[in-house]
């Protein structure tokens, strides 16, 4: 499934990296995803499922979908330079939604509590693949705040966060 860039709830960032260095792909991605996150703690918002994509400069082609890229400064115009820009929905949470570490998840049915941290430590390893395994507590806070919708909406459908 695709975001629709043009729906009022995208927010998208972009960063410039060399493709030619794997691991400043890897490190766009990250810097999209922290500052999509950032975003989304001080908007008191949800993130939805991230999209990625990597563009070269001067992609004329996203303006017909809303994104204008700025030029890159010509001291980075090297072979290789891509742009990563990283897109989610977000929704405004409930103003009640308790932020509490484990206050939802204790509630769960443990089968369906294990199921959603799988699936939230695989979407973090994803978003995340250098850093350390979170905890189960901290697997939880991320289940916590996303709420129980979305958590009921990912063990219908199965899907990754």
């Amino acid at each position: 499934m695709s975001v629709d860039l043009q729906d009022p709830r995208c927010e998208t960032v972009a960063l410039w990296y060399n493709s030619n260095q794997p691991q400043e792909r890897e490190g766009a991605k990250k810097g999209c995803m922290r500052a999509l996150l950032a975003f989304a703690q001080e908007m008191n918002c949800d993130m939805g499922p991230v999209e990625y994509r990597g563009v070269p400069p001067y992609n004329h082609g996203l303006e017909q979908v809303g994104i204008r890229l700025v030029d890159p400064p010509k001291a980075m115009m090297i072979p290789g330079l891509r742009c990563m820009i990283a897109s989610c929905l977000m929704s405004q949470r409930s103003q009640g939604v308790v932020s509490e570490v484990n206050a939802f998840t204790q509630e769960l049915d443990p089968k369906d509590l294990e199921q959603l941290r799988q699936i939230t430590r695989r979407a973090y390893k994803i978003h995340f693949p250098h850093e350390t395994d979170p905890t189960d507590n901290e697997i939880d806070r991320f289940i916590t705040e996303m709420g129980p919708e979305v958590a009921e909406e990912r063990l219908c459908a199965g899907k990754e966060y």
